[in-house]
């Protein structure tokens, strides 16, 4: 269904039966004017009577055998993708059926970052412990690159997949190589070899991406001392050195360094705000909640407004860049 607020009236556009079982069915393609779908497949091979009575029984917690196995991952998994027109409700399938544990578009639309699940068919077990391939298609559904299937043998297989929020087509993933953690950035057609864009030896712990920018934030875990780090980097010039951020314990019990605010940007990805080459950063003391600006060239903190104590609160949104209205 597509929902109208301002008129609060809403209309049918598909009567496609939609596939959840392995997350939310349908998500907005960046030009606003599709959704990418997953429904059930036009043939959904039917359970037997007797899959149906032992799919429900206890022995369903402990496993189950491998001829329940094949009849029930394609009826329940099994997805066909299709792209929905929000004008017409024209329906164009994707690719053929398959399980799929996660599918992205680039920022600009035309390419796809997919997770497809790989079932062992022996003891089902749990879902989270199945191998996975990640994949990127084009529009057409043709295959551009197979990144390293992760799996429990490969702990060295690329993790974090994702595309950069402000490039058109640009993934960005973890290695551990070496006995450091690399993050590495490799922009479409993908024949260049990935640039490494920050490199530790430490864990990583996160990465945003700073609104219209190439820099990002980086977070790392040092595992021996429990210090929680944040770098800033800059994948479009990867000889400059990371600057720290800010370092805190991960036993305090408010972290040194706050949240910085994000919005979404104009293809709808969470970035960090940034104005004047300046964030915002927001956090709890125990006395309550703070916003404090942090200027990247100098480093210096100014903060901007702390709770008084009074009561609980604690900052939800700027409504102006100069922090007047909060």
């Amino acid at each position: 269904w597509l929902g109208n607020p301002a008129t609060a009236e809403a209309q049918r556009l598909t009567a496609a039966r939609l596939n959840a079982a392995r997350g939310a069915p349908c998500a907005w393609m960046p030009n606003n004017r599709e959704l990418l779908c997953r429904v059930q497949p036009a043939y959904r091979a039917p359970l037997s009577t007797m899959t149906v009575a032992e799919a429900v029984s206890p022995i369903t917690l402990a496993g189950m055998p491998s001829r329940l196995d094949h009849e029930l991952v394609p009826h329940f998994l099994y997805s066909q993708l299709e792209f929905v027109n929000i004008a017409t409700g024209e329906r164009q399938r994707f690719r053929r059926p398959m399980i799929l544990e996660s599918i992205t578009p680039s920022p600009d639309g035309k390419l796809f970052l997919a997770t497809l699940g790989l079932p062992h068919y022996s003891y089902l077990g749990s879902l989270e412990s199945w191998s996975e391939r990640i994949e990127i298609w084009d529009r057409e559904g043709r295959l551009l690159r197979t990144l390293t299937s992760n799996s429990e043998t490969t702990p060295d297989a690329p993790k974090a997949v994702r595309w950069q929020p402000t490039h058109p087509q640009t993934l960005v993933w973890v290695e551990h190589q070496g006995g450091e953690e690399q993050v590495l950035a490799q922009s479409a057609p993908f024949t260049a070899p990935p640039t490494v864009v920050y490199s530790s030896p430490h864990r990583f712990a996160g990465i945003e991406w700073l609104d219209e920018s190439n820099r990002a934030l980086v977070s790392e875990y040092d595992t021996d001392h429990r210090i929680r780090r944040t770098w800033i980097v800059d994948s479009g010039n990867p000889e400059a050195p990371p600057r720290r951020l800010g370092s805190g314990s991960v036993d305090a019990a408010f972290p040194a360094l706050g949240t910085p605010l994000t919005r979404r940007n104009r293809t709808g990805e969470s970035v960090v705000r940034i104005r004047h080459n300046a964030i915002w950063l927001v956090g709890q003391t125990n006395t309550g909640g703070y916003i404090e600006r942090l200027n990247l060239d100098s480093m210096r903190r100014e903060q901007i407004w702390e709770s008084d104590g009074e009561g609980y609160e604690r900052v939800v949104d700027l409504l102006t860049f100069d922090g007047n209205l909060l």
